[in-house]
């Protein structure tokens, strides 16, 4: 088997704004290889790793967007040659509503495997957490997010999820002393990314049927989607 060869890449989510706290941009970084299928997004050419390679040798400040898998790993770069080295999200990318949502595998932090086609028949809230410290996340912060799901007569049949930039061990550190009794998702600003998740914290609803029902970007907005989810 060929072995790859491989490049961390470090890039900045300029475009999220976290609440009402002042906060630098989301760092972040993951590898870029051979797997990957490199072009250039004006011309729509297609690029070779190496030719990347040269690219980011002379400038390290990139811009590109990417696009990526159900597990949320990188699968095509797009180049933006004009671009100023951070990474802009594009709302117009965001599913629209009742339209089919992204299939997704998600790994959480107690080893569970969840597939967004075993969750069909349940209404999915995804919920996009800056990191778990305060003031981003406390007893308080999930026990006013519970009462907002239980607000929904359909509460039974709510399967939420919470997305994070905090890493296992963060997580680890938080939960020993808080209990939160929803499966977490480390380290997984990608999804961040692929979802077009512009406000933290957030959330984005999903219809039985696996359709986008709504984002929301506070606990008033979730309490009307809820609503409306069907």
């Amino acid at each position: 088997m060929k072995q790859l060869r491989t490049l961390t890449l470090t890039i900045f989510l300029a475009s999220v704004s976290i609440c009402s706290f002042a906060q630098s941009p989301v760092k972040t970084s993951f590898k870029l290889d051979e797997s990957i299928a490199y072009f250039n997004r004006h011309t729509g050419e297609r690029m070779t790793y190496d030719d990347f390679l040269a690219i980011i040798r002379k400038n390290p400040r990139v811009s590109f967007q990417s696009e990526y898998n159900e597990r949320g790993e990188v699968t095509t770069i797009l180049y933006e040659p004009d671009g100023n080295g951070t990474t802009k999200l594009d709302p117009s990318l965001r599913p629209q509503p009742n339209s089919p949502f992204p299939a997704f595998i998600f790994e959480t932090t107690s080893g569970e495997k969840i597939e967004s086609a075993q969750l069909k028949g349940k209404i999915i809230v995804l919920y996009f957490n800056m990191a778990f410290k305060e003031p981003f996340a406390s007893q308080k912060v999930f026990m006013a997010y519970e009462n907002t799901l239980k607000t929904s007569l359909k509460r039974d049949n709510i399967a939420p999820i919470i997305l994070s930039h905090s890493s296992a061990d963060e997580i680890s550190e938080f939960t020993q002393k808080v209990s939160v009794p929803y499966p977490i998702v480390a380290s997984s600003t990608n999804f961040f990314h692929k979802y077009v998740v512009l406000n933290l914290p957030s959330y984005i609803v999903i219809n039985k049927d696996g359709t986008l029902c709504a984002y929301a970007d506070d606990l008033t907005e979730l309490k009307q989607a809820l609503s409306r989810a069907k």
